[in-house]
């Protein structure tokens, strides 16, 4: 078996409604072939800040009490057909 195909997707809510990042609603991180251990950092071009990181604005936490930082990790497989 390759292991697992790894990506994290980063989502922000206030309550329900989302919050887009750099204009976008989710940012994905770089998939991490083969492995069920990703490491970012040992990726060409990250080694030096050591791995991915998802960036945001600032946010004043008493104007959102609901705000809500959702982390969903990703098997990236590949589709079967019969």
């Amino acid at each position: 078996d390759g292991g697992l195909n790894v990506q994290v997707c980063c989502r922000l809510r206030n309550g329900e409604e989302p919050l887009l990042i750099r204009g976008e609603a989710a940012q994905m991180s770089p998939a991490i072939l083969g492995t069920d251990s990703p490491d970012w950092s040992a990726l060409e071009g990250w080694r030096a800040t050591g791995g991915w990181s998802f960036r945001t604005a600032l946010f004043a936490p008493e104007r959102m009490p609901e705000l809500k930082l959702e982390l969903e990790v990703l098997h990236q497989g590949i589709a079967l057909q019969s």
